[in-house]
C-alpha cells in the first residue's frame, strides 16, 4: 500500500474501523492501525458508527518529549485548510512525567504554535474528557516509531484511542 500511496500521490487515507472483540483487537489489531504506522501521509481513521459530517474543531494532541517537526505541523495546517476548523494543540501532562515543556497553562512548539498544557491523571483519560469538554470533532495524533522491544511492551496512543473514541482520530507518522 505504502509504494500506491507514493506513485499515486495521495495526500491522506481515510479508514473506516469496524468493533471487535478485545481478544482480536489485541492479537491482529487493525488495518486501519497497521497502516497509520507505516506510511508519509495521514490517515483519518473513522469509527464504526460515527455518524457525523463536520469537522469544526479539531485537538492535536502534543507529547512532550519529542519536539514537534514542523513538516509534521504543516502537514496538520494543510489538512485544516479544508476545513477551516478550530484547531488546538494540546500536552496531557501526567503526574509521573518529567515536564520539559514549561509548568504552565500553556506553551509554544516552534514558536507559531501555542499548546496548551492540561494535567491529567493519564494520557487517555485527559484526552476524552477534554473533548467533550469542547466538543471536538477530530483527534489528531502524531505517532511514532518505536523499537521492537518498546512495541511488545507498550500499546500506542493511537491504537488506544482508535477502540474507544466515537470521533475520528487523524494519525501523522513521524518518520523521524
Amino acid at each position: 500500500m505504502s509504494d500506491l500511496i507514493k506513485s499515486r500521490k495521495v495526500h491522506y487515507v481515510v479508514l473506516g474501523l469496524e468493533s471487535k472483540s478485545k481478544f482480536s483487537k489485541f492479537i491482529y489489531g487493525t488495518t486501519g492501525l497497521e497502516v497509520a504506522g507505516k506510511i508519509s501521509c495521514p490517515v483519518i481513521i473513522v469509527p464504526e458508527h460515527y455518524k457525523e459530517h463536520q469537522l469544526k474543531k479539531m485537538v492535536v494532541a502534543v507529547d512532550n518529549q519529542k519536539s514537534i517537526d514542523s513538516k509534521l505541523m504543516q502537514k496538520v495546517k494543510d489538512f485544516n485548510r479544508l476545513f477551516k476548523a478550530e484547531m488546538q494543540a494540546v500536552h496531557f501532562k501526567t503526574e509521573d512525567e518529567f515536564m520539559l515543556i514549561p509548568n504552565k497553562k500553556s506553551a509554544s512548539i516552534n514558536k507559531k504554535w501555542k499548546v496548551q498544557v492540561v494535567e491529567s491523571e493519564n494520557f487517555e483519560t485527559g484526552l476524552f474528557n477534554y473533548v467533550k469538554l469542547n466538543k471536538v470533532d477530530l483527534i489528531t495524533i502524531i505517532s511514532h516509531s518505536h523499537s521492537l522491544m518498546y512495541n511488545l511492551f507498550n500499546e500506542s496512543n493511537t491504537k488506544l484511542l482508535a477502540f474507544k473514541t466515537r470521533i475520528p482520530i487523524m494519525s501523522i507518522h513521524d518518520n523521524n
